[in-house]
């Protein structure tokens, strides 16, 4: 694969018939930041089903608390306090983290380290609570508002430790001892409680706020079975599966969920045809998981083209910019990415929003 150093715009307009309406640079192999919660967010919904339910077990054995199976998604302090309640458990001894989905590596080896001191790039875990971030000092915020955090990142830091975050949720006791086991117990116990979310939800929440922490999870998910927890080395290659399958992966390289990662490669001709697959296989429903304009990431982007019914999905990070969805007026699927630049991400955006305002203009 050969990668481009110097600045590159790259962009593909496809009809419904999959044909180029226009394009430039569309088979060059480019980073795609945040983009690549697209592919992610695609592979899952087909592979898991779009009903999907991912759930939770809690559990007590008297003053034990047993937490088992799927990642935690929206998972909040009152429903933690409301579960303690329904066990009625008087005061949590130990908490059990048994049979998770996914493994303990936290950081993904090609993310950039530094970053792990913002909200982020945070800790990935299988149980969680508040996408493993925490206010600052000075500052509060409503627990139940899970998309606060992406609007106000500034406010917010990882935690160092997914498990006593976790355990301070379910208990003011500050010395409890979480035990990790690979399997569940085989107490029979008298009351169970779910805590479930439906992967629509999880997606939409994914690709409207840019949740790099849910992205992550859920693409180690992919690759994780009853025998085998999900890593990021078995899910790259699942996903690289996937692609191949649907779409050919030539010029693509997948090396996270989210798009942190600056080892990720696609093309933009590549993202343009896979979201015309997801609407022929899909209809309406992957491409409704998207934010239109005044919505997520578009709140404040693109307002004059309301009108066209734009759904898409932003990305961002150093020296690259993107912009990939659907247009319904148009009946038309597109990808832009600019990478390698010097520009503020302002000017970069600017760059973008203008290619697709002239598109619609002149073709319209």
């Amino acid at each position: 694969m050969k990668i481009h150093r110097e600045s590159v715009t790259s962009f593909c307009f496809l009809d419904s018939e999959g044909k180029i309406v226009l394009s430039k640079n569309e088979n060059l192999p480019v980073i795609p930041a945040s983009n690549m919660k697209l592919v992610t967010s695609l592979c899952a919904l087909e592979s898991l089903g779009t009903d999907y339910i991912f759930t939770t077990s809690f559990s007590s054995d008297k003053d034990d608390l047993h937490i088992d199976g799927d990642p935690s998604f929206f998972l909040n302090i009152g429903e933690c306090r409301r579960i303690i309640k329904e066990l009625k458990i008087e005061k949590v001894n130990n908490i059990y983290l048994e049979k998770p989905r996914i493994d303990r590596e936290f950081y993904n080896g090609d993310w950039v380290y530094g970053d792990s001191k913002y909200s982020y790039q945070p800790r990935i875990s299988n149980f969680f609570i508040g996408e493993n971030c925490k206010i600052k000092s000075g500052f509060k915020f409503d627990n139940n508002d899970f998309n606060y955090i992406h609007q106000n990142e500034q406010l917010f830091q990882p935690v160092k430790n997914p498990d006593k975050h976790l355990v301070e949720a379910f208990s003011e006791e500050k010395n409890l001892r979480t035990i990790r086991k690979s399997l569940s117990s085989n107490n029979n116990f008298e009351k169970v409680i779910s805590h479930s979310a439906n992967i629509r939800d999880v997606l939409r929440h994914i690709l409207f706020e840019s949740c790099n922490f849910y992205a992550e999870v859920i693409f180690k998910y992919l690759s994780s079975s009853e025998k085998s927890l999900g890593t990021w080395e078995n899910s790259s290659k699942f996903v690289m599966d996937y692609i191949s399958r649907i779409n050919g992966s030539e010029n693509v390289r997948i090396k996270d969920g989210s798009g942190l990662s600056r080892e990720n490669f696609v093309t933009t001709g590549f993202l343009s045809n896979m979201l015309l697959y997801a609407k022929k296989n899909f209809g309406n429903t992957f491409i409704e998981l998207m934010p239109t304009i005044g919505q997520g990431t578009l709140r404040k982007r693109l307002i004059s083209l309301e009108k066209n019914g734009i759904y898409a999905k932003t990305g961002t990070l150093s020296g690259v910019s993107a912009l990939s969805g659907y247009i319904s007026s148009m009946d038309t699927f597109f990808s832009i990415i600019i990478n390698n630049s010097l520009d503020e991400g302002s000017v970069r955006q600017m760059e973008i929003d203008r290619i697709l305002s002239e598109f619609i203009d002149k073709y319209k």
